[in-house]
């Protein structure tokens, strides 16, 4: 596994979370949340929406305003995946002692303190 790899599910898996348990939920808070280019927060539902993983209601309070929100078949497919990449993550992390892989969560939210 790749330290991409790596990243990408333990991202992941903070993405997950957030889409399910926050309501009226942006594209512009996935950018805030993830530090992501809003292009590539737009690219990405974009592409979650036309694989019927995502649909985009008006926002009660700001018509202007997109909610996005996961479908059923994206609940389903996460219920799946997210014990997988936490499996991955895991496999990653375990060439690391207690104190190293604490030191590199760390290290990982200094870098985008949005994960913690």
């Amino acid at each position: 596994m790749t330290f991409s790899c790596a990243v990408s599910g333990i991202v992941g898996t903070g993405a997950t979370s957030y889409l399910e348990s926050a309501e009226h939920v942006t594209q512009q808070n996935v950018s805030d949340q993830l530090s992501m280019d809003k292009m590539m927060v737009s690219d990405v539902v974009k592409t979650l929406e036309k694989r019927n993983l995502l649909t985009r209601k008006p926002q009660p309070e700001d018509g202007r305003a997109m909610s996005l929100h996961l479908t059923a078949s994206a609940r389903e497919k996460l219920k799946k995946a997210v014990p997988a990449v936490e499996s991955a993550d895991e496999e990653f992390l375990k060439k690391l002692n207690t104190k190293n892989r604490e030191r590199f969560i760390e290290c990982l939210i200094e870098l985008n303190p949005n994960m913690s």
